[in-house]
């Protein structure tokens, strides 16, 4: 007895595996670099007597180092908070959905402290996906620039404000999980 099921528990244990082991293939991990080109319209507003909120959309397109990889040339568009201080220090915010040509799509989340009107420095997260990226995960490091913008202040002191930057992703790593 006991050596017929030594010789069967091994084949029960795979058949196990096989009905309630993970889904999906084997998941493949790279690393690239990747930048993206973007504008955006925000509103500021005082929340405080030595800070402002923004709010803003920005959108653009994220380009894979080599022209290689299933997110080269797609649209992003992440909306953002960030809150100013007096001293122009920042602390930025922001959720991203990146689109393919095909329609699918990444979703990201991103954080960042620098100084406002120059940039900041931080993470980035893909957080799952849509289509051939569900269950899509990675990140790394980020640097948003940004240029001064156009900016107008209405008569309650609002600021609205337009500008244009660049993100720069300079080790992005991506997992996807091949369907079967």
């Amino acid at each position: 007895m006991t050596s017929r099921l030594v010789r069967i528990l091994p084949a029960v244990v795979m058949a196990i595996g096989i009905m309630f082991g993970p889904r999906g293939g084997v998941a493949e991990e790279r690393t690239v670099r990747a930048m993206m080109v973007w504008q955006g319209e925000g509103t500021a507003v005082r929340i405080g007597e030595s800070k402002a909120m923004l709010v803003a959309v920005i959108e653009g397109s994220m380009f894979i180092d080599g022209n290689k990889g299933v997110l080269h040339t797609a649209s992003i568009l992440c909306p953002i908070t960030a809150i100013i201080g007096h001293d122009l220090s920042q602390t930025v915010r922001g959720r991203c959905s990146i689109v393919d040509i095909d329609g699918d799509r990444v979703y990201a989340r991103f954080t960042c402290k620098g100084e406002h009107f120059k940039g900041c420095r931080g993470l980035f997260t893909l957080v799952g996906g849509s289509g051939k990226f569900k269950g899509i995960q990675g990140g790394g490091p980020v640097t948003f620039l940004s240029k001064m913008g156009d900016l107008r202040l209405d008569q309650i002191g609002i600021v609205r404000r337009r500008t244009i930057g660049l993100a720069n992703f300079p080790a992005l790593k991506i997992r996807t999980v091949e369907k079967k």
